[in-house]
């Protein structure tokens, strides 16, 4: 069986970990970046903040969406379950702590260095969760979509779990693309039940 590529997945865990199931939300109130172009290479800043209702926003993560083998990993990001993850050891990014450049409460800033990803568009996905923590796994995301270039880099936010089927409207896939409006028939397979975004 193949592996779902690109925001497919983030948008199947993000419906498998529904927040509406457990009583809770966490809702993004704002993802920006710094930059919508950057020289191949260099970096952008990414922000974010979250809001937790009946759960406390712990994290925030930075990951690839699909995965990858541990050669086509950027700077900056580590392989952890087959995926690019940005950040320390357990790729959680903790408000006023370890990477965070914005030192105010409820915000989390981290550089994110364009350098290794491959020519061609490339995904990232950003959560908002309540992990690490026990009990139901809550979460908000963005897809956030680089277009890289022989010398430039297109940064561009994507709409998340509250945006519908607005953004992106096409996937790239390893057999062709998709347009919105086609019919995509996929299957989704858990290897265990305590698997997560």
């Amino acid at each position: 069986m193949r592996t779902l590529p690109g925001p497919i997945m983030a948008v199947i865990s993000a419906c498998l970990c529904s927040s509406a199931l457990c009583g809770a939300t966490i809702r993004f109130s704002h993802v920006e970046t710094d930059k919508t172009l950057v020289p191949r290479g260099s970096s952008f800043i990414l922000r974010m903040a979250a809001v937790g209702e009946g759960v406390p926003v712990r994290s925030y993560r930075v990951r690839t969406p699909y995965k990858v083998t541990a050669e086509h990993v950027p700077p900056g990001f580590r392989h952890e379950g087959g995926y690019a993850v940005f950040a320390g050891t357990d790729g959680a990014i903790l408000d006023n702590a370890e990477y965070d450049l914005d030192k105010t409460q409820g915000a989390v800033a981290v550089e994110i260095n364009t350098a290794g990803f491959p020519e061609g568009v490339n995904y990232l996905v950003a959560f908002a969760h309540n992990r690490p923590g026990g009990g139901s796994h809550v979460l908000d995301y963005r897809n956030i979509r680089l277009d890289v270039g022989p010398d430039t880099v297109k940064v561009r936010v994507l709409g998340g779990s509250d945006a519908g089927a607005r953004d992106p409207v096409e996937f790239t896939l390893p057999h062709g693309t998709v347009q919105a409006g086609q019919p995509l028939t996929c299957g989704v397979r858990l290897a265990g039940a305590t698997d997560r975004a």
